[in-house]
């Protein structure tokens, strides 16, 4: 597999938080900003198989939205349709536990990486 493909799914997330003008991290942060997303990508599998070889990558990739105003909660929204229209499928979402002073939304999305086909 390319190191480069295996990075790209990274930018690719952060790309597309950032263009909704919300401040991403990997994995974790202390930020105390109003609102801002943590990404991780939970899992990764080969797919797409063809004489014995793997020609394709899927990504489980977790997106916690964090905010601290109930009124932001709708913001969720946005980051399915982002990720929807840059080629993720989205899987679910949920309520997290509250991290005071945060609410959390919890998000989870595949992304199939067949670059190499």
């Amino acid at each position: 597999m390319r190191v480069e493909s295996v990075m790209d799914i990274y930018k690719k997330v952060r790309s597309i938080i950032k263009g909704l003008g919300i401040e991403c991290y990997y994995s974790t942060s202390e930020s105390s900003l109003e609102d801002y997303v943590i990404y991780k990508v939970s899992t990764e599998s080969d797919s797409e198989f063809a004489d014995d070889r793997n020609l394709a990558v899927e990504y489980n990739v977790s997106v916690r939205y964090l905010y601290k105003k109930p009124n932001k909660i709708m913001r969720y929204k946005d980051i399915i349709r982002a990720m929807k229209e840059n080629g993720f499928s989205f899987a679910g979402a949920y309520d997290a536990d509250k991290e005071n002073p945060y609410f959390i939304k919890e998000m989870e999305f595949i992304y199939k990486d067949d670059s190499r086909l």
